[in-house]
């Protein structure tokens, strides 16, 4: 037998290291087949996060940028005088901060830390500056005012410049392939500023209906200037291969340079002379400028967008064929790991599981421990005729320890009222007695030393005999199963309740000081406050109470010396009790002792 054992677990242990050398082989082989397919898919995935972000980053200086406009209509308009320009502006406000909470969730591509919180506090100097030159009458407001508003909401824009510059140099360095597309959007997104502020430094004039200083002039110079440069390195760097690129290249041409720019030279020039304004003003209004001027900037955000789904078209194309090269490396390993498993398998099943569960079936009930049940067919009669025997024999123990649960049930509980007796309630007594002498950690404690006071109520039923008397033994059993369910309701989770025999009942409690103890008490009485219906009649019947304390850390030397003597205390008070009126309770102290017959029963 014991030979026929170590063979089977010697074929157990040679089926098992062949199996995973053979899966080590092939998941070896697998792994290095596949690994340049998942390496190419995931550089893949994260240079498409890395460029949704660069996106990001974008739409988050144009929305700065296009804050400048509403932001210029509203200081060059009379206060109140126009409801729909101030809407306009909280909507691009809005919108300039959701692109800023997007940016501040970037992950991959590099922003220094703090950036989006120095930008938020900037914009948020900016906007004040600006609401507060919208509450200024426009009398009064001056050109420098005007300037430097828009000069903070310059900064704010350049504040950004160098994160996203940054951004399209990691880009670039994580795939060359894409470093004309990213230029070429960081290129366009910067001719949309320079357009922007083009138009910007205008409006404080055209608002206050005053020549254009020669600062002003000097600015739009430099601006314009800046604009000539940057068209001429998109012309350079376009991907003309494109077919969209090439019409919105055009459209720029034709709506931005021939007509915004246009506009722009015109005010410039009117600005400068005064000659083309007409009775002292120009010919176009700040809201005007905006409704003629912003129109011709849409071909930028177009082309800049195209730009972006070219890269991230020329990403996704890159990535799916990644995707489809690691999906077909890892379905033919699975084939391969799946055949392999098949044919252990079934050796596994055939021969070995059988008899593996056979011998822990056995051991388990052997051992008298819970195993799971499994209804195991095998392919052999022997075996099958094997496990039918282990079958039944389980069937048997499980009846004997049954029969075992049901007379410890009964050894330990009472059969009226499903309490504990009074067998069972004196050992689990001093079981907490000797750990609160001793100071022994309960179970259901975190740690250390524990000293908790173990207090017992003696309680005695008064008037129980005239129910029996009156109604029978029957209605008397009635009486005593509903004083138990009224008692358990009363009872803390951690103590103890027990029928000791007749109409006495008993509590063992834990933590409680003496007051706590008269409270639980008095709890206890208020329970025979309600009559108990006995086959439609009310019945009522009162409690006397004995309680005896043994406190926290009291010792042997203390007088109490065990948990048969802490009863014995609470039988005492439970008679005084009984001589003192009745349906009440007592403590037991020096001055309580049996009354003179009892001593004298004791005695003999």
């Amino acid at each position: 037998m014991t030979q026929g054992r170590r063979s089977a677990r010697s074929l157990y242990c040679k089926w098992r290291r062949a199996s995973l050398v053979v899966a080590a082989a092939l998941v070896g082989m697998a792994l290095w087949i596949v690994s340049p397919s998942a390496t190419a898919y995931v550089d893949a995935e994260s240079n498409l996060v890395s460029l949704r972000e660069y996106e990001t980053m974008l739409r988050t200086l144009r929305a700065l940028s296009a804050e400048r406009g509403p932001s210029n209509v509203v200081m060059s308009v009379e206060v109140g005088s126009d409801p729909y320009a101030l809407t306009r502006l909280l909507e691009v406000r809005r919108a300039t901060d959701n692109m800023l909470s997007s940016l501040d969730r970037t992950k991959n591509l590099p922003l220094a830390p703090g950036v989006v919180r120095a930008l938020r506090e900037n914009l948020g100097l900016a906007r004040h500056r600006i609401d507060a030159i919208t509450q200024i009458p426009q009398a009064e407001r001056s050109l420098d005012m005007l300037t430097q508003a828009i000069t903070d909401m310059f900064a704010i824009v350049d504040e950004l410049q160098p994160a996203v510059a940054l951004a399209a140099e990691t880009l670039e360095k994580r795939n060359p392939a894409l470093a004309a597309s990213v230029f070429t959007a960081l290129i366009v997104t910067d001719l949309r500023e320079q357009a922007g502020r083009l138009a910007s430094h205008i409006v404080p004039s055209v608002s206050r209906s005053l020549p254009l200083s020669q600062d002003a002039i000097d600015r739009i110079n430099r601006t314009r200037g800046s604009i000539d440069a940057l068209m001429h390195m998109l012309g350079l760097r376009l991907d003309v291969s494109e077919g969209k690129l090439r019409p919105l290249m055009g459209e720029v041409r034709r709506l931005f340079i021939g007509r915004g720019i246009h506009l722009i030279e015109r005010l410039t020039l009117e600005g400068r002379s005064g000659a083309g304004r007409v009775g002292g003003h120009y010919s176009v209004a700040p809201a005007g400028l905006t409704g003629l001027y912003v129109p011709t900037l849409v071909p930028l955000e177009d082309l800049r967008q195209a730009t972006i789904d070219h890269m991230l078209k020329n990403i996704v194309r890159s990535r799916d064929y990644a995707f489809l090269r690691l999906v077909g490396m890892a379905a033919a390993t699975i084939l391969l790991l799946t055949l392999l498993v098949a044919v252990m398998r079934r050796l596994y099943l055939s021969v070995l599981r059988p008899l593996l569960t056979a011998h822990e079936m056995i051991l388990g009930l052997a051992e008298e421990r819970p195993a799971e049940r499994q209804a195991m067919r095998a392919d052999t009669r022997e075996i099958n005729d094997l496990f039918d025997a282990i079958t039944r024999l389980e069937g048997q123990l499980a009846e004997r320890r049954e029969l075992t649960e049901r007379l410890r049930f009964q050894a330990e509980t009472d059969p009226l009222t499903g309490l504990l007796n009074r067998s069972r309630f004196l050992g689990l007594g001093n079981t907490r007695f000797a750990a609160g002498i001793t100071g022994e950690k309960r179970p259901d404690t975190g740690s250390g030393k524990v000293e908790q006071s173990l207090g017992v109520l003696y309680i005695d039923l008064d008037g129980f005999k005239a129910v029996n008397d009156t109604f029978g033994h029957f209605a008397g059993d009635q009486l005593l199963r509903e004083i138990s369910f009224r008692l358990s309701n009363v009872a803390e989770p951690e103590s103890l309740l027990a029928r000791l025999g007749g109409d006495e009942f008993a509590f063992c409690t834990l933590g409680f000081d003496m007051a706590g103890l008269e409270a639980f008490a008095s709890r206890i009485l208020l329970q025979f406050n309600k009559p108990i219906d006995l086959d439609g009649l009310p019945v009522r019947v009162g409690a006397s109470i004995g309680i005896a304390l043994m406190a926290a850390g009291q010792v042997p030397e203390a007088r109490i010396s065990s948990f048969s003597q802490l009863c014995s205390n609470a039988d005492m008070a439970l008679y005084d009790a009984k001589r003192n009126g009745r349906n009440t309770y007592r403590i037991f102290d020096s001055e309580v002792q049996y009354p003179l017959p009892e001593r004298q029963a004791l005695t003999a």
